[in-house]
């Protein structure tokens, strides 16, 4: 998704949240923002506004409105009597306002798990971190409410059978061989806590 925006936009992205049946682009970013800011200014065409479930909250549900907003969708039918793209729609995604104005995206609502209590992280945030690593082909995060995350990860078998190669590992180069190899195992944990500390991420992370 990344990648394709930035093609599509020919310009830098920091973070994207896609839906099926259509894109948005409702914030701008700068080189201005460090790069552990994932945020970015309302774009001039757009009014972007949260809606709280508490006055006191900080973060709520991003609603928007704009000339560039979708008018419809296949599962939105009320859209289609906002010919003006007048009324505030809601993204169903998760933000907060940052002190110099910024908008950050933290996730989308059904994607926000409690694995501490008064703790939330969302999967998304938590799946595209440890996608960095040369080991993850794909990966799922859930947890049940104030129980531990559990992670499910397709490896890259390339990247395992690269990696026994040149530890010139004695075995028969069969992926499930590989996959539940000690030396294997141990090799990609050390790759995904190298990037939780990279990322600042907390222990129950």
């Amino acid at each position: 998704h990344k990648e394709f925006l930035q093609i599509c936009f020919s310009s830098t992205v920091a973070q994207c949240y896609m839906k099926n049946e259509f894109g948005i682009s409702t914030v701008s970013g700068s080189n201005i923002l460090g790069e552990e800011e994932l945020a970015g200014w309302p774009l001039p065409c757009n009014s972007i506004r949260l809606k709280l479930s508490d006055p006191r909250d900080t973060t709520g549900k991003i609603q928007i409105k704009g000339s560039n907003v979708i008018q419809s969708s296949s599962n939105s039918i009320k859209s289609k009597s906002n010919p003006n793209n007048q009324r505030w729609w809601t993204t169903n995604d998760i933000g907060q306002w940052n002190g110099n104005g910024t908008l950050t995206v933290l996730g989308h609502k059904n994607g926000v798990l409690e694995p501490v209590k008064g703790e939330i992280v969302f999967n998304r945030y938590l799946e595209n971190i440890y996608m960095e690593s040369c080991f993850v082909q794909q990966m799922v995060v859930t947890c049940m409410k104030y129980r531990p995350l559990i992670a499910i990860i397709v490896p890259d078998p390339e990247m395992l059978f690269r990696f026994a190669h040149e530890r010139r590992l004695e075995t028969s180069y069969d992926l499930r061989t590989l996959m539940n190899s000690r030396v294997v195992l141990d090799e990609v944990l050390k790759d995904l806590e190298r990037i939780a500390g990279e990322n600042n991420l907390k222990a129950w992370e």
